[in-house]
């Protein structure tokens, strides 16, 4: 599958990541870039749907039904531990395939507004 481009066609998510202060918003794109790429080279995944749920980022596999809903956002913490980010794009994989490796038949799903 092709990599997605770094620009966010979605008006409303580009002007969330426009909000946050210039150091989250980086911490943050380099995450939808994780998801992104990760998305793009797990099978069964297709395209991933960027949108807004509850006010954050979301990135959902509607066509596919193959995961979990992947929500990103700022938290407050004073923990400034870096994380691993092998070990990161794994758990993104396994939110993405989550429906998938449970069992569940995937069917598509038509786009909710």
């Amino acid at each position: 599958m092709a990599r997605r481009p770094a620009v966010i066609d979605n008006a409303q998510v580009a002007a969330v990541f426009r909000s946050y202060h210039s150091g989250v918003a980086a911490k943050l794109l380099a995450l939808r870039r994780l998801i992104l790429d990760v998305a793009s080279s797990t099978e069964g995944v297709g395209p991933v749907e960027e949108t807004l749920r509850w006010g954050q980022p979301s990135y959902l596999t509607a066509q596919s039904g193959s995961g979990s809903t992947i929500r990103i956002d700022q938290v407050r913490s004073e923990a400034h531990e870096k994380v691993p980010k092998g070990a990161l794009g794994r758990c993104i994989a396994l939110a993405l395939i989550y429906h998938r490796s449970r069992g569940r038949r995937h069917r598509s799903r038509e786009r909710r507004v």
